[in-house]
């Protein structure tokens, strides 16, 4: 069959060590590879660096008959700076030749601010191609210029390539945080989690981390549609910054098993349980920070609820609530800021990354020795 998973995936381009450029330029006898590829325009991401890349769309007919494989070469290069190079190969084969599939996959790359050119190439074992160039032009707006940069001017490097973010080092005493992360897909209408929805998650994270006063970092992560924590660590290092990482992608959402469906109310028993070890958690914490999606249930805390989280934790409380421009609509309160409400904290609507830059601050000003 024709490999439906693989054009279905996102943001897997390999780095190459070196050049194909002979291969993003037209062959000798070259034949016309029917495709639509389409520049995807830079955004600030929640890392802090600008997000680029491409969309491509191929009519599946025209790798009918014979097994085959198809490639993807890109060449990005900043003005004045060294190109990089991606690419990707996939198989296929027992492609039906009346089939009215297109098949779709997307690829990308941060920047820093500047100009880029981009060249592309969908080449198959036929000697067809499919060839595109294009101009990106990566500027801060007005409400992005206060923001501390991730990566340099005219620079490009793989979503994978990013270090990874280490605590804060001050003389004075250890600062500590919380972080209570809820893993869901950033749209409500979705089921699974998406690539593009761990990228913010462990954005997000990566820049309170960055940017952030904090110098130890407690993490737990949880889903309340499964109503489970995956996984916890008391110390964020570069070690279980992958382990996060490896229990992000193995999230298995499209089911939830029948003791979840037993416990109508569990997605609150989760959070009053977080809360209630967060309070007797040694060291403690200098402030907890709820970051995620909205929850996609509309279940509100009831009165023995209130009363049971009625202890304040005695130190700050924030929900980072992750809601990007394009899934801007009424913001309703979810379960989590009912949570976070009824313990004293502070609800910050993330929708774009100059608001994210500004929680992160908040976050620090509100605490002793920001």
């Amino acid at each position: 069959m024709f490999p439906r998973a693989l054009f279905a995936g996102v943001f897997s381009l390999s780095l190459l060590a070196q050049s194909p450029d002979a291969m993003l330029t037209p062959a000798k006898n070259e034949h016309r590879l029917t495709c639509t590829v389409t520049p995807v325009k830079p955004v600030m991401s929640f890392s802090f660096s600008f997000q680029s890349g491409f969309v491509l769309a191929v009519p599946a007919r025209q790798f009918a008959g014979a097994p085959g494989q198809v490639r993807i070469i890109v060449r990005v290069a900043g003005r004045n700076a060294e190109p990089v190079y991606y690419s990707r190969t996939m198989a296929y084969h027992g492609v039906p030749a009346n089939t009215r599939y297109t098949a779709r996959t997307s690829g990308g790359w941060l920047l820093g601010e500047g100009d880029y050119d981009v060249a592309f190439a969908f080449i198959d074992s036929q000697n067809r191609a499919c060839r595109k160039r294009w101009t990106v032009h990566a500027r801060r707006n007005r409400s992005e210029r206060g923001i501390p940069m991730e990566i340099p001017p005219n620079t490009v490097v793989s979503f994978q390539s990013l270090s990874i973010p280490q605590p804060a080092h001050t003389a004075g005493p250890p600062r500590r945080l919380t972080v209570l992360m809820h893993v869901t897909p950033m749209s409500v209408w979705r089921l699974g989690l998406r690539p593009g929805d761990t990228m913010r998650l462990l954005g997000t994270l990566r820049s309170v981390m960055r940017h952030g006063s904090f110098t130890e970092v407690r993490v737990v992560a949880f889903n309340l549609d499964q109503q489970a924590v995956f996984f916890r660590t008391d110390h964020l290092d570069t070690a279980s910054w992958h382990q996060l990482e490896r229990a992000m992608s193995g999230l298995q959402l499209y089911t939830v098993p029948i003791s979840v469906l037993q416990r109508p109310r569990g997605e609150v028993d989760v959070l009053t349980r977080l809360a209630a070890e967060e309070a007797s958690a040694t060291p403690r914490s200098d402030a907890v920070l709820f970051l995620g999606a909205p929850d996609r249930s509309d279940t509100k805390l009831n009165e023995p609820e209130r009363e049971s989280l009625a202890p304040a934790l005695g130190l700050p409380v924030y929900y980072f609530e992750l809601r990007p421009y394009w899934g801007r609509g009424a913001d309703f309160p979810d379960l989590v800021e009912h949570v976070v409400k009824n313990l004293g904290g502070r609800t910050l609507r993330i929708h774009s990354s100059a608001d994210l830059a500004a929680a992160i601050k908040a976050l620090d000003e509100t605490n002793p020795g920001a």
